[in-house]
């Protein structure tokens, strides 16, 4: 979509004394007024005072005559607003609100394409929020390793669902140049190369910003753009590491051990998700875009909760407690005859649900368990104390009895039985898509459902270049004998 910084044309000199107060309630919602021209009878009167300044007509609409400017002052795309009449000041203002807060509604976020996977799932999410996400890739890209279902990498198919996905050599100056024109569309990039790759590339945040002062420029990488560790490069398993969560991670008495599931990157994608949403909020009171560094070691620390706070208050390493918690008691798994439940009381009305559940109400009233931080430094009596109850029966058994009490409580699901399960049906969290190569498939679906929005629309995620040609001639308007000479150019360079 353009990005727009409304400009005011007055026809009637009787308008004058209005004319601070509409310039003054636009740049109170940040937009740039850029010129005031008085007394042209139409469009093409405009359009000829707008051209001589380098300016190019796009269309004309009852109050709105928009024209695009690249050099009337301020950097960047305009609009013209032509005022014939007093009582249409209002119709201004209440226009000038719409266009900005509308402008949120259709995002074309960049997404530059490399290993670390933290933008990746921020990038997921915009797309599914229906934002035109444009992955943007190397046409020589190695292939990763599998599994792979028909040729495509299964994992591919889950997290770049609904992008485009194009081809460009940024080492090549014609795809550069066609990389830059598109930047002057898009309303976000996101990269995460180490820092310093992109402005070796002659793509760092000045020129891109140039090409686009209201981009947001979101860069994700290891250890951010500042710090001895800044060139160094990461993987999630070594941001674990690296943050104390691994650490925290494990049995008592084994080994440091990672998530099941690759944690680092899926909160730097969480925090530069809510940072982005932040910055477009910001540009729409002030018209600017600007640069976001988040560094994979600051998301997943931030995350490590009370562990990082009891450090700095005690000066000791937290022990590793398994399925258990450090203060809370219960908390943790419990044997069933035929499996294990999990079983979560950190308040006292909880627990004394609990001991309702078990039959043992005097447990209510002893000294060891009444209280929460009794319950710490007995935990061990405690515990046997449930799983005495708990082994006696099945899993099927305990999970009855302790939601007829209200107890917080839940079973450990495979990964078979999580995608089997009612609720997870109920609230369309596994999804189907076509894939043009891999065929239908299920994934993962949205958590995030919207009042106004109830139904998320999800394509199947690209094959390599999918859309070059589509995005190219859409958005840049290249004639086709172009995007064929480029993508001959990435041909050879493949086969070299």
């Amino acid at each position: 979509m353009n990005r727009q910084y409304p400009c005011l044309e007055i026809s009637r000199s009787r308008l004058r004394h209005n004319m601070e107060e509409v310039i003054s309630r636009c740049t109170a919602r940040g937009i740039q007024v850029c010129g005031v021209i008085k007394g042209c009878s139409g469009l093409p009167e405009v359009g000829r005072m707008f051209r001589d300044c380098g300016a190019t007509q796009l269309a004309s609409s009852r109050l709105e005559q928009i024209i695009r400017c690249r050099q009337v002052g301020v950097p960047g795309p305009y609009m013209l607003l032509r005022i014939p009449m007093e009582s249409e000041l209002e119709d201004v203002a209440r226009w000038c609100d719409y266009s900005l807060e509308s402008e949120a509604a259709t995002l074309d976020a960049l997404e530059e394409a490399c290993a670390r996977q933290g933008a990746v799932h921020k990038a997921v999410i915009m797309a599914d929020l229906g934002a035109d996400v444009i992955k943007v890739e190397r046409p020589d890209r190695p292939k990763a390793s599998g599994p792979f279902l028909n040729g495509e990498r299964v994992y591919d198919l889950s997290v770049q669902r609904s992008k485009k996905s194009i081809t460009l050599n940024l080492k090549a100056e014609t795809d550069k140049k066609v990389l830059l024109e598109l930047v002057k569309k898009a309303d976000v990039l996101v990269e995460n190369f180490k820092p310093g790759t992109m402005e070796r590339m002659g793509l760092g945040y000045d020129i891109i910003a140039a090409a686009n002062p209201r981009i947001i420029y979101m860069a994700v990488s290891g250890f951010g753009y500042t710090g001895p560790y800044r060139s160094r490069g990461a993987l999630d398993m070594i941001v674990q590491g690296m943050s104390g969560l691994m650490s925290l991670t494990g049995e008592p008495d084994g080994p440091a051990m990672r998530c099941g599931t690759s944690a680092s990157d899926v909160f730097t994608g969480l925090y530069a998700f809510g940072a982005i949403s932040a910055a477009l909020y910001d540009r729409e009171k002030t018209g600017k875009g600007q640069f976001i560094d988040v560094a994979m070691l600051d998301a997943t620390f931030s995350c490590l909760e009370n562990a990082v706070i009891n450090t700095c208050v005690f000066g000791t390493d937290p022990q590793r407690v398994g399925n258990s918690h450090p203060t809370s008691v219960p908390f943790g798994t419990f044997p069933t005859s035929d499996g294990e439940i999990i079983i979560t009381c950190s308040r006292d009305p909880a627990f004394y649900s609990l001991c309702r559940a078990l039959g043992r109400e005097d447990m209510v009233e002893d000294p060891r368990f009444s209280k929460a931080e009794a319950r710490r430094q007995h935990k061990a009596e405690l515990t046997e104390e449930i799983s005495r109850f708990t082994r006696a029966r099945t899993l099927d058994e305990c999970e009855r009895i302790f939601e007829a009490h209200g107890v917080p409580n839940g079973r450990i699901n495979t990964m078979k039985m999580i995608c089997a399960d009612p609720q997870i049906a109920a609230r369309n969290m596994i999804v189907e898509v076509e894939h043009p190569v891999a065929g239908t498939y299920r994934m993962a679906g949205s958590p995030l459902k919207f009042g106004n929005y109830p139904d998320t629309t999800y394509e199947p995620a690209p094959t390599l270049g999918q859309h070059t040609r589509e995005v190219l001639a859409e958005y840049l308007k290249m004639p086709e004998e172009e995007i064929e000479t480029m993508l001959k150019e990435q041909k050879e360079l493949v086969h070299t």
